[in-house]
């Protein structure tokens, strides 16, 4: 509990570092590649549902124009569903040129499991790269005893670039690497599609 109030008070200092800029045309989830965060934030008092492969939810308000506060959970199915339930932030704390970053936490209450990370974004909406890295650790409980609780700690990092084939059509490409720190292999997940955007409606074809 001690980490996830740390790392809470984190992202809000990183609020501190947040300034007006010109405002900046943004369509529906730009906010993402097809699974990885980028930089940007939706403007202010704006709100985001989607939905991935029909089964897992998310929904995302713009508290700030830089700051976004989640909620994603599976399709409830069964019963069980709610145990997915997991709370995250996103804080775009640096915008220069055509540089932003953002800081995102992510925690689910009932597995105990915190995300955190980084991404960098370099471009405009015709296109742009982006490049993150963090840390995902649980708790696991070996044996029936608290002192054998243990934390299980992977590193991820991710690399995806979006290309606009003409004003509604992206190419999205992006490439994700995972390690348990306890293990030397190294699981990699490599994606690839298509954006169909506008101003409220977006939906991606790919795999």
């Amino acid at each position: 509990m001690k980490k996830v109030l740390f790392i809470t008070c984190l992202m809000l200092v990183l609020c501190t570092f947040i300034y007006a800029e010109e405002e900046e045309q943004f369509l529906a989830a730009d906010q993402t590649l097809m699974i990885m965060p980028t930089a940007y934030t939706m403007p202010q008092n704006t709100h985001a549902f989607t939905n991935f492969e029909l089964f897992l939810l998310q929904y995302t308000y713009a508290w700030m124009d830089r700051v976004h506060l989640s909620a994603a959970m599976v399709f409830p199915v069964v019963e069980d569903a709610v145990k997915t339930f997991t709370l995250g932030a996103k804080v775009n704390y640096l915008q220069v040129d055509k540089l932003q970053s953002a800081a995102w936490l992510s925690y689910n209450p009932h597995t105990k499991v915190i995300s955190l990370g980084n991404v960098f974004s370099y471009g405009t909406p015709t296109l742009s790269g982006h490049l993150s890295a963090g840390i995902i650790s649980r708790a696991i409980e070996k044996g029936n005893f608290v002192d054998n609780i243990v934390e299980d700690d992977f590193v991820h990092a991710g690399i995806g670039i979006m290309n606009s084939l003409s004003q509604r059509i992206s190419l999205i490409t992006e490439l994700h690497l995972l390690r348990n720190l306890d293990y030397p292999e190294t699981e990699g997940l490599l994606l690839c599609g298509l954006r169909f955007k506008g101003k409220t409606l977006s939906w991606d074809l790919g795999g």
